[in-house]
């Protein structure tokens, strides 16, 4: 069997929304894996409504004094899932929702390292800073460590364009919260190592990174 693998992404972003409908990535089947990644000024909190076609929420989290709320939710994909993904916030507010689709993922686990308020670091992160991710353990050869990037307020551009040996999938800037996405095939099991991200120009604020391992099929 093949290794998990990354296949496609997509965003959608709003200075002012109670929910965000982000498009399924282009090529998802049935079987892949699907991580929402989402974040939204407040600590109002985010609700799945995707109805018949739940996702799980991995992480939920309110961050910071005055309310930054992020949140990583997962689904298994199956025959017939709609062609898009949404998610709830009580109150209108800047909202970014990100999704990722990574196929041949292992048929029991869809996390090796699950997010987690264990998983993440926080800061206050202003132009030119930088935040740490947390170093995790894989416990299996292939995994997929993704970091994730979030910056309260809007008008930011997102974090550093380069993370050696990591792929810099995407980033949401503009007028909402930044989310910047980093993924890497891992080529053994063990510790990843903490990853230094530097914030770009604007945006300054609350800052989170999460770090979390999507599982490799045992076959493989």
């Amino acid at each position: 069997m093949a290794n998990i693998g990354f296949r496609a992404s997509s965003s959608v972003s709003s200075v002012s929304a109670n929910n965000l409908i982000v498009a399924r990535p282009t090529g998802t089947v049935a079987g892949d894996i699907v991580i929402l990644v989402a974040a939204a000024n407040g600590a109002d909190a985010m609700s799945d409504g995707n109805g018949a076609t739940p996702f799980t929420f991995n992480y939920n989290t309110t961050i910071g004094g005055s309310g930054f709320r992020v949140a990583i939710l997962s689904r298994r994909i199956q025959s017939g899932d709609p062609s898009t993904y949404r998610v709830n916030i009580v109150a209108a507010t800047r909202f970014a929702l990100c999704a990722l689709t990574f196929q041949n993922p292992d048929a029991a686990s869809i996390f090796d390292v699950t997010p987690s308020s264990s998983t993440h670091t926080q800061e206050s992160v202003n132009d030119g800073a930088s935040i740490n991710s947390v170093d995790v353990a894989s416990t299996r050869f292939g995994g997929v460590h993704i970091i994730t990037a979030h910056r309260e307020g809007g008008g930011g551009t997102g974090y550093n364009n380069s993370l050696s040996g990591y792929t810099r999938e995407l980033t949401t800037i503009g007028n909402a919260p930044d989310i910047s996405v980093y993924y890497k095939i891992l080529g053994a099991a063990g510790n990843v190592g903490a990853q230094t991200l530097t914030a770009s120009s604007g945006g300054n604020g609350t800052s989170v990174a999460q770090s979390f391992i999507l599982m490799n099929s045992a076959s493989t």
